[in-house]
């Protein structure tokens, strides 16, 4: 009976361990769930945002104004780049962080000409940068499970815009995991600066009060505000996204690990039956056998 005693407690801890991963399970249902709701406001933002930028610069070009930014120079072969990379401060999430490091050190590689300067967010990314050989000019280690904008602002994104208003970077990039749905998540790569998509934004500006606007103090302070804010919450967003696909990964990989405590709870249930079983019939033999011989 010593066995299936041993058996019983391997059940119990299994069952204690399946209790915690649903609990996980559960709490990154919950957090997938408020970084949607918070990424589809911050983009009903950022699209306002765009569209001010798109009817400033036609306004200007419509009018006697001439409308320039620093923000809104090219560069045609960049050379100082600035790479924003979003990895996480928790583990338990599959090859999150090693999938974005693996891009992150090919992308790399692949512009040897290139001076990059990475900014890291995440524990995890920046604990395994020396691995994969990735140098980290700024890390950011969140003491929640997820910074808020203001964080990120002071944390990463201020220097970072600074640093290109004044001459220092030629193009600024994040490399982050974009949420599709729950089962699938793809590692992008996004330009913020220079801005990529001008010619859309001139495009779709709705000019028709543009003759007559007058500018006060002028449109190139407009323009700075503007790209400024525009390049905040883009960074934002991309955050959430990273944040969303990393609960995606954990809550998958809890459901997995429930699935797989369930079976093996199943497996030692059925050798502890047996074994109780074997053990009955034992105790049966042994008292037949006693009576027979007295």
């Amino acid at each position: 009976m010593a066995k299936t005693a041993e058996i019983k407690k391997r059940i119990e801890s299994v069952q204690k361990i399946g209790s915690i991963t649903h609990a996980m399970y559960l709490v990154s249902m919950a957090k997938l769930q408020k970084n949607q709701k918070r990424i589809e406001t911050l983009k009903t933002y950022e699209k306002l945002v765009k569209r001010h930028i798109s009817e400033i610069l036609a306004a200007a070009h419509y009018s006697d104004e001439s409308a320039y930014s620093p923000f809104l120079r090219k560069i045609p072969n960049p050379i100082n780049i600035a790479y924003i990379v979003f990895t996480s401060d928790f583990g338990l999430c599959g090859g999150y962080n090693v999938n974005i490091m693996r891009k992150l050190q090919q992308t790399l590689a692949a512009a040897p000409h290139e001076k990059p300067c990475v900014y890291m967010v995440g524990k995890s990314g920046n604990n395994k940068a020396k691995h994969y050989e990735v140098p980290v000019f700024r890390a950011l280690i969140g003491e929640t499970d997820v910074l808020s904008y203001s964080e990120l602002r002071e944390g990463i994104t201020l220097d970072v815009i600074e640093r290109y208003y004044n001459g220092e970077f030629d193009a600024i990039r994040v490399l982050y995991t974009r949420y599709i749905n729950p089962l699938i998540q793809e590692i992008e790569m996004d330009q913020l600066l220079p801005i990529a998509d001008m010619d859309t934004l001139l495009e779709d500006a709705k000019v028709d009060f543009a003759p007559y606007t007058i500018f006060e103090p002028n449109p190139d302070e407009f323009l700075d505000y503007l790209i400024r804010k525009n390049i905040k919450s883009t960074t934002y967003i991309h955050y959430l996204d990273a944040q969303t696909s990393e609960e995606a990964i954990r809550r998958l990989s809890m459901d997995n690990a429930n699935k797989s405590g369930g079976e093996l709870i199943d497996e030692l249930q059925l050798l502890y039956n047996r074994e109780r079983q074997a053990g009955i019939t034992q105790e049966m033999a042994e008292i037949i056998g006693g009576s027979e011989t007295t």
